[in-house]
């Protein structure tokens, strides 16, 4: 996410100043819910296009008269044409938390048009205080070290409301997911209990519901409501808002994740999180099967670690790789000669070696909400460093130099002609911090003993999970493909760490520590609505079996 400049409340309406009082006399709760349903549908996979803050603008000011309306709009013009933001999920959630902790129900007067203003300027000063409390930290080693610790901080708290989730990539995960709990053994019978929960006969059916209704926030301009038959009332209201139980929850930000349609009555459900809706197609359906599971001393960890396990790595991530990595050009193997701390996934074209390690984990909430740079780079530590992180990259390529492994010599290859380029992939959208890649590395050159053996042994390469699931048509062939991309994106990170380095402003940092799917969109031009896609996937990774 490159640093955008948000327009604050006096940046709008200057010293103009607002009534609390008069918002929650006036300002019912089912109409905030209203708004910010329709602010979020707006939003939802199109929050960083500015035609999109300009209608949210003109949708909470058009009923007022043309000096105010002027006013604002000028006030806010220079900053939306220099790329600044007023609306995002994240500030949107906070107003929403916020109205949904004070706001009261009531009979609404629509004819006060000063209602529209108090809303506008609440939302402002609710995502004003998610600003406050941030400090620079001047202590650092140099100026990658001194950019994240004050990015990770601000950046961690803003992933999950600010990322555009894929709606399709967690279809195809959920579709998959759930296939995989029928053809279990151990999963089966809950597979069956959750099917009859839900009241349909196929775990298509019960996505396909979903991805109904999350697609036309994406067809439909400003649908924010399900309008829904009885069986849809019956299905929808396992995800439905209650304010009694939210507002004695412990975690309120987990229960509008779990519970993210509000019941308007009359078979309207208003969607209070498109990305909460979005996360019910695979990550819902693993902590909601999980939840279901008919057995006693159930252990999250024990469950979601054989999920990464059989599922993720053993499953999916093969799949994907031999989708990706043609076996006439390159030979892939996941395992060699039972060999212990094999990679999760090596693959050889000529002399270039690729090492591939993959991380099905999660980032803890408490890192998520501590706002510290130092409980953040343990979670990074402790995922991609220790364990299977770099260390055990570093200690297999030392394998190799020291001739304790046979796999380059069975492949005829020679040390001092061989390029090995060492890949970390995550599962979890946490992790897509600024600059994880650039730390990761320092970190992995400290730890290899024999580098100097090899012809070259490029820089880690971080990569989410989903991006290889969303590009896995292109990444396989043409001048966009995987191996290409790398080679070219090799280039560029060298020209910008070079640059940061000369100019060290933070446009420069910005454009160095981009993560690798930027990288990927600056070294190419990718048809986003390839008419193939859908197709390509379903074939690939064998989802049309499950229809």
């Amino acid at each position: 996410m490159p640093h955008k400049v948000y327009i604050g409340y006096k940046g709008i309406f200057g010293n103009e100043p607002f009534s609390e009082s008069d918002f929650l006399k006036k300002i019912p709760l089912r109409l905030a819910i209203g708004v910010c349903s329709r602010i979020g549908s707006m939003l939802y996979l199109r929050q960083n296009e500015n035609h999109i803050q300009a209608a949210l603008l003109d949708f909470l000011i058009r009923r007022q008269n043309i000096q105010v309306k002027s006013l604002l709009i000028n006030n806010a013009r220079n900053y939306l044409n220099g790329g600044g933001q007023i609306f995002l999920s994240l500030y949107l959630n906070a107003f929403l938390k916020y109205c949904l902790e004070n706001c009261k129900d009531f009979e609404y007067n629509d004819s006060d048009i000063t209602n529209d203003l108090l809303i506008f300027k609440n939302y402002l000063i609710q995502a004003d205080k998610l600003n406050y409390g941030f400090s620079i930290s001047l202590e650092s080693k140099d100026q990658n070290d001194f950019f994240r610790k004050n990015n990770w901080p601000i950046y961690i708290g803003q992933i999950h409301h600010n990322i555009e989730l894929n709606p399709l990539t967690a279809f195809f995960k959920g579709i998959l997911i759930l296939d995989f709990f029928k053809k279990s053994e151990e999963w089966t019978e809950n597979y069956k209990k959750y099917l009859e929960h839900y009241e349909v006969s196929n775990h298509t059916h019960f996505l396909q519901i979903l991805m109904q209704f999350i697609m036309e926030a994406v067809t439909k301009k400003d649908q924010f409501f399900i309008k829904t038959d009885p069986f849809g009332i019956k299905f929808f209201s396992n995800f439905e808002f209650n304010i009694d139980k939210y507002k004695s929850s412990k975690d309120k930000d987990l229960y509008i994740l779990e519970n993210p349609l509000f019941n308007s009555g009359d078979d309207i459900f208003m969607v209070l999180n498109y990305n909460y809706l979005t996360n019910k197609l695979f990550h819902g359906v693993i902590f909601d099967f999980f939840k279901r599971l008919n057995t006693k001393n159930k252990n999250f960890i024990e469950y979601k670690s054989k999920i990464g396990d059989l599922f993720i790595e053993k499953n999916l991530f093969r799949r994907i790789i031999k989708t990706i990595f043609k076996e006439n050009f390159y030979k892939i193997h996941f395992e060699y000669k039972v060999q212990n701390n094999f990679p999760d996934a090596l693959i050889i074209r000529k002399n270039r070696v690729f090492i591939f390690e993959i991380k099905d984990s999660l980032l803890s909430s408490n890192a998520i909400q501590s706002r510290d740079y130092i409980v953040i780079e343990k979670e990074v530590d402790k995922f991609f460093v220790q364990g299977k992180g770099v260390n055990q990259i570093g200690k297999f390529i030392d394998k190799i130099a020291n001739g304790d492994n046979p796999i380059i010599q069975d492949h005829g290859l020679i040390l001092s002609k061989i390029e090995i380029i060492p890949i970390i992939i995550y599962t979890d959208d946490s992790f897509d911090l600024p600059g994880v890649g650039d730390y990761l590395n320092k970190e992995f050159q400290t730890q290899l003993k024999n580098g100097s053996d090899f012809k070259k042994i490029n820089d880690v390469l971080f990569i989410n999970f989903d991006f290889l699931i969303e590009y896995m048509d292109v990444l396989q062939s043409g001048t966009a493909s995987f191996e290409r991309s790398i080679i070219k994106i090799y280039s560029l990170m060298r020209k910008r760490r070079r640059l940061s380095e000369r100019k060290k402003t933070i446009e420069h940092l910005d454009k160095y520590h981009q993560k690798f799917d930027q990288y990927y969109h600056s070294v190419n031009t990718v048809d986003e609505k390839r008419e193939s896609y859908v197709e390509f996937v379903y074939t690939e990774l064998g989802i049309k079996d499950s229809f």
